[in-house]
This record gives structure tokens, C-alpha cells and sequence, in this order.
């Protein structure tokens, strides 16, 4: 029997459960050696799997070796056609698909969560990274990451304290900037509706990219200092770039709402999202003027009755709708 029909027939004993542990380790090392045969293979399996209608869950065998070779083994029968998929079903038994000692690269299981108006998540990633999500906003992630990389994707706003890994890039991709890092803490602002991304790095190294509509990369990768924030303009492509002072780093996650030298309408969009409300600025002309302050667990009406005081402005506040209307006094 020629090298390949007996690759062949390994691989179809593998499918249908009646492969012995001894034939097991040379359809291992057929696969490790041979990317024609890893191919072959890979195909063979897919289509297997689709027959079966399964999700391609990642269940690696090499966390359940002794298991699944068990299991193997104990099943002897060979069944053709369409049976192979009532077999395989069987054969797997874990709740999801087998891949073989880590050979079979499926598409990994995501996850998505997400923020709603009003609301601060915190979690962690399967690399202990640790994640705060801000209101009206989602980040989706593999349930574990791969081998060779870390890869999210945002939308919204996030502050990121990534664990450190040599080994594995840990990457953020929103739909106009890519942020590249091995081990840091970083904020990255990116919501659809606003003109701008933002990324601003807290401490460590990151390297970032910015893409255009087209998701072409407009310039070489930038490597950030320390509280430096870049700026980028989605609509000319154009970015600023600055050294912040240490009072304006991050504090939403904290429950805190913080700005300087920011325009009303920027700060009503913020008070939007961390307060599950409407505002309806209804004079332009105040939605331009320039403001600081920082909030600590106060209320909406507090917050408000605030920026009355220092600006030239009067509110109405409709509590059951959550709409809130704000006048000049000119």
C-alpha cells in the first residue's frame, strides 16, 4: 500500500472512530509532516462537520486525550455514507468538535458583550487581560485566544489592561485604527457617530495604525510614549498627536465623569451614555463653548444644575421620557 492511500485510510479510520492508539501517532505525524495531507485532511473533516450540522466549537483534544482516545478506541464499527456523520456525533461525545492534538485549526468561538447606556462592564479575557467597557458600547473576543495572537474588536469606547505575553500580540481593531501591544493599560474611543477615533496610552508600548474607508493603512505604524493620545479625523484621514497631563488619563471607569477644554456638546454626549438620557441642545451657538469639570457619582440634576451655574444656559428636564432640553439665556 502506497504512503498516501495509507495516509488515506488512517484518516478515514480517525473519521469514523475505529482507529487504534497506534495508528492514531503515525495519522499524527502524517499531518505534523505533510501540509498536503494536513489539507486533505482538514477538508475531509469540514465536510464531515457540516454534514453533521455542528458548530466547530473549540474543544481541543489535547485537554481530553485520555478521554477521546478512550472513546476511540472503543468504537470499532465502520460506517459508510451519510452514517459517518451519525458517528462521528458519537465519537466526539465532549460537546463539540475534536481537532487533533491541536492539528485541526477550526474558527474559534466568539463572544461579544456589551455595554448599554447607563452601564460599566468589567471582565476578563481568557489571558486574564482586563477589560472596562463603557455605556453604548461592545467588544467582541474569541472565547480563548489563539496560539499566535490576541485579537478584539470595538466599538465604542474601552480601557484596556492587557496581561503581558511575549509570545502573542494582543490587537485591538475598530473600524479605523489598529492598536498593537504586548503588556499594557490603554483607552481607545472609537464610536461610529463621532468624527473621531482616540487612543491614549497609560503606560507601556503600543503601536498604532490608522485605516481608511477602504481599510487601507494611511500611515506607518506610530509608536506611543506614555500618555500620549492620538488623534484621528475618519472624514480628511488626517491624525494629532499630543503628550497629555497626567489629570486628563481615563476616569470613566471609576464611575467618574471628567472633562477640560471640552465643548457642552461633547459633554452632553457623554452624559447621555453614562446617564441613559436624551439631551437636545436647542441654541447652537452654547454647544460650542468650551468647559471643565469632573463628577464624582453625582447625579444627572446635579450635574446639571452645575453647568447652570457656570454657564450662560437653562435646562428642562422631562423625567419620564428621559429627555432633557438645554436653552441659552441670551
Amino acid at each position: 500500500m502506497s504512503k498516501k492511500a495509507n495516509f488515506k485510510r488512517l484518516l478515514r479510520k480517525f473519521l469514523v472512530g475505529s482507529i487504534d492508539n497506534a495508528e492514531l501517532e503515525v495519522l499524527h505525524k502524517e499531518l505534523k509532516d505533510s501540509p498536503e495531507n494536513l489539507e486533505s485532511a482538514r477538508k475531509s473533516y469540514f465536510g464531515i462537520i457540516k454534514l453533521a450540522g455542528l458548530e466547530r466549537s473549540a474543544v481541543w483534544l489535547d485537554q481530553n486525550r485520555k478521554e477521546v482516545q478512550r472513546k476511540i478506541v472503543r468504537r470499532r464499527r465502520f460506517i459508510q455514507g451519510f452514517k459517518v456523520a451519525a458517528s462521528l456525533l458519537a465519537i466526539i461525545g465532549l460537546s463539540g468538535v475534536l481537532h487533533l492534538s491541536g492539528i485541526f485549526n477550526t474558527t474559534p468561538e466568539w463572544k461579544t458583550i456589551t455595554a448599554a447606556n447607563g452601564e460599566i462592564r468589567e471582565f476578563y479575557l481568557s489571558d486574564s487581560s482586563r477589560i472596562y467597557l463603557a455605556p453604548s458600547s461592545t467588544l467582541k473576543f474569541p472565547v480563548k485566544f489563539s496560539k499566535n495572537s490576541r485579537v478584539v474588536h470595538l466599538n465604542g469606547e474601552a480601557y484596556f489592561e492587557v496581561k503581558k505575553d511575549t509570545k502573542r500580540k494582543f490587537i485591538v481593531k475598530t473600524s479605523f485604527s489598529e492598536v498593537s501591544v504586548l503588556g499594557t493599560s490603554f483607552n481607545v474611543r472609537a464610536y461610529p457617530n463621532e468624527r473621531y477615533e482616540e487612543t491614549l496610552l497609560v503606560d507601556g508600548i503600543v503601536s498604532l495604525s490608522h485605516l481608511d474607508e477602504k481599510k487601507n493603512k494611511v500611515h506607518q505604524p506610530y509608536i506611543l510614549e506614555p500618555l500620549e493620545k492620538v488623534k484621528y479625523n475618519k472624514d480628511d484621514n488626517t491624525t494629532e498627536r499630543r503628550i497629555i497631563d497626567s489629570k486628563d488619563k481615563p476616569v470613566w471607569m471609576n464611575h467618574r465623569i471628567a472633562f477640560y477644554n471640552q465643548s457642552l456638546s461633547f459633554v452632553t454626549k457623554e452624559l447621555e451614555r453614562f446617564h441613559n438620557v436624551t439631551i437636545v441642545i436647542v441654541d447652537e451657538e452654547v454647544g460650542e463653548i468650551k468647559i471643565n469639570g469632573e463628577f464624582n457619582n453625582e447625579s444627572l440634576e446635579e450635574i446639571l444644575n452645575s453647568l447652570k451655574i457656570l454657564l450662560p444656559i437653562r435646562y428642562s428636564y422631562d423625567i419620564q421620557n428621559q429627555l432633557i432640553h438645554i436653552y441659552s439665556l441670551k
